[in-house]
């Protein structure tokens, strides 16, 4: 039986493979990265900062961000506008 220590490497293991053939797939359909409607987003480079998948996530194209304070880009739609700008109420 293994340890606990032995499982949990285990378990990165697989999040890290994951992770790597996730990335791959999206990279090769021409994705950016992933994006949950108005919760988060994530490009390929830094996929689940969340700390794992969650059902929502969608694949999403890099988007100029006027609104997001930090950031030049977010994930989303391809050819959305950025969820967080204010000019985008009313069709804007």
């Amino acid at each position: 039986m293994k340890s606990k220590e032995e499982y949990l490497n285990d378990m990165k293991q697989a999040c890290e493979d994951l992770t790597a053939i996730v990335a791959q797939g999206l990279k090769e359909k021409g994705y950016d990265g992933l994006f949950s409607d108005g919760e988060c987003s994530c490009e390929l480079d830094n996929l689940f900062p969340c700390g794992a998948p969650d059902p929502s996530c969608v694949p999403g194209h890099k988007i100029k961000c006027d609104g997001c304070e930090g950031y030049s880009y977010c994930i989303g739609p391809k050819g959305a506008p950025c969820p967080n700008a204010e000019d985008t109420v009313g069709g804007a």
